[in-house]
Parts: C-alpha cells; sequence; structure tokens
C-alpha cells in the first residue's frame, strides 16, 4: 500500500476544511521539507509498482526487432557473395563518412559485416539499455526519477522485456558495474549521492539505431588493433547459450514373459454331447417318472 500511495501524502491545509492547522515540533515550512525529504527517499528505495511499458517504447522495440533481423539477413548474404578482400576494405573504410549502414564503401559491403557473436550482443545490450532508461523516464514521468536507481534495475528489465537481467549468463560478468565498464557506451552510472547511483543513457532519446551499429563497429576494429598489438585483455569472449536437447528418456524395463494359461473347456450342459460323439452323462439318465396315463371309460346305464 505504501508503494502506491505515498508520492501523494501532503500536510493538511485550511482549504481542507479543517478549522485550524497548528505544528506543534516544526514550522509549517521545516515539516513540508521534512515530508518532502522523506517522500524523495521512498522514490529512491521503492519500485514504481504497476508500470508497464508505453507506447513509445512498444514502437522503438518493434523497430529494434526488424532491423536486428535484417541487419544478420543483410550480413549473411554480404559474407556469402563477397570475397575476403572486399571485407577487409569494408572493415577500412572511414565510418564518419558513412551514409548508410547496410552499404559502408559502395561496393554493397554492410559496416557490420565482420561483426561477430560479441559485436551482435554488445549492439543488443547497448541498444536495449538505451532504450529501458529513456522509456522508464517516459513512463514515470517524474522530475524526481531522471534515471533508474541502480538497484532497481534487473527489477525495470524484466518488466519491460519480460526477461531477466543475466549478465553472467549472457556476457560473463557479474553485476551492473562490471556491465557498464564492458559496453563503455551509452548508459552510465551516474552518482547521485556517495551511496545512490542512477543508470541514465548519454545518447538522445531518438537516436538512430544505425549510429548505434557505427559505434559497435569503431569498438570492434579498435579491439582488433589492440589484439594485433599483443594486447589480450581486448579480447571478447562470452558464453554461448547451449542447444537445447531433448531430454533422455529411460527404456522401460523389460516385463517377465508370462507363461500362457490354458483355458479351461466350458462345461458341459446336461444332454450335450461329448468329444467322442457321444451324449453325455446327464442325457443317459432315465426320463423322469410320469403318471401312466389311464383311459377313460364311458358307463352305460
Amino acid at each position: 500500500m505504501l508503494a502506491s500511495s505515498y508520492a501523494k501524502f501532503s500536510l493538511p491545509s485550511l482549504a481542507e476544511g479543517f478549522d485550524e492547522v497548528r505544528y506543534e515540533w516544526l514550522g509549517e515550512g521545516e515539516a513540508g521539507d521534512h515530508l518532502r525529504k522523506w517522500i524523495l527517499q521512498q522514490k529512491e528505495r521503492l519500485v514504481v509498482e504497476g508500470l508497464t511499458p508505453g507506447p513509445w517504447f512498444a514502437s522503438k522495440i518493434k523497430a529494434w526487432k526488424e532491423a536486428r533481423t535484417s541487419f544478420r539477413h543483410a550480413e549473411f548474404s554480404a559474407r556469402a557473395k563477397s570475397d575476403p578482400t572486399l571485407l577487409d576494405l569494408a572493415s577500412s573504410s572511414d565510418l564518419s563518412a558513412v551514409k548508410d549502414v547496410h552499404d559502408a564503401d559502395g561496393s554493397g559491403m554492410p559496416v557490420y559485416a565482420g561483426f561477430k557473436y560479441e559485436d551482435w550482443l554488445l549492439l543488443s545490450w547497448r541498444y536495449e539499455l538505451h532504450l529501458l532508461v529513456h522509456s522508464f523516464a517516459s513512463d514515470v514521468a517524474d522530475p524526481d526519477r531522471p534515471g533508474i536507481p541502480e538497484d532497481h534495475v534487473a527489477h525495470y528489465f524484466s518488466v519491460y522485456f519480460e526477461t531477466k537481467l543475466e549478465p553472467r549468463a549472457r556476457l560473463g560478468v557479474d553485476g551492473l558495474d562490471a556491465v557498464v565498464k564492458l559496453l563503455r557506451e551509452p548508459v552510465v552510472l551516474s552518482e547521485v549521492r556517495a551511496d545512490y547511483r542512477i543508470l541514465k543513457s548519454e545518447l538522445d532519446k531518438d537516436t538512430p539505431i544505425e549510429a548505434f551499429v557505427l559505434g559497435v563497429e569503431a569498438f570492434r576494429r579498435d579491439r582488433n588493433r589492440r589484439i594485433e598489438a599483443g594486447d589480450e585483455s581486448a579480447q571478447l569472449s562470452f558464453p554461448k547459450p547451449q542447444a537445447k536437447q531433448a531430454p533422455h528418456r529411460r527404456a522401460p524395463p523389460a516385463q517377465p514373459a508370462l507363461h500362457p494359461v490354458k483355458a479351461k473347456p466350458p462345461a458341459k450342459a446336461p444332454g450335450d454331447f461329448n468329444s467322442t460323439g457321444a451324449l453325455g452323462p446327464a442325457a443317459t439318465r432315465s426320463p423322469p417318472w410320469k403318471r401312466p396315463e389311464v383311459p377313460e371309460t364311458t358307463t352305460t346305464c
């Protein structure tokens, strides 16, 4: 109940019909400041109950899913049609001059042709956390909440994306701090106080997806240069999801062989023929005794 009502708490006033309002411990101004401070503390501590993704998020996540699918199809197609030389040329093109991420240098080779599993995963985490932060700010519409409290990020991630935030299983790191450090951009943990930080995005709310693709490609090239220079720490290796296997079913134990039971021949009814063709015992019995019939006689008087 508190989480859904505390933001509406206020001090009593004469406008509400009270005859008199007296402040015994603190003056009206100090009491108002105390209440305001308490409400802000609750906003930092409690999640927003009943929050649901708004239309802005719905439109953005739909566009993101469609773009991600088109990126992967274009990548596979480009790799199948082009030779490694063209791929190397596309990977060395000037990113600041790229106008179409689907055609890096005019040859039809996309900017993301060199992406590997780790690059696609970085792109997803960067863009989705960016969407999460801006969607939260838009949906709560509260100037007291300019970002998501660090301890609440996992909760709101599940609210918006309907899945758990699992940095260890997906990125191989523990905690939001490590995630932000790994991604580098665009989200940051901004320190409000020594014991309180919020997650924010440094990019504008409507930054296009293509800008994120260029950012990940720049990061990929930088890592490759560092690896070639001998910096092994630049190598990324994320856990890959295991293919689901059908559950192994044990064969049922063999059943012991059952000896057939010979059925007994049906009992013969009296007068039935036996196996030799003769009448059974009941047929040889003497017929039941009957009273002899006495012929009627006529007496003539």
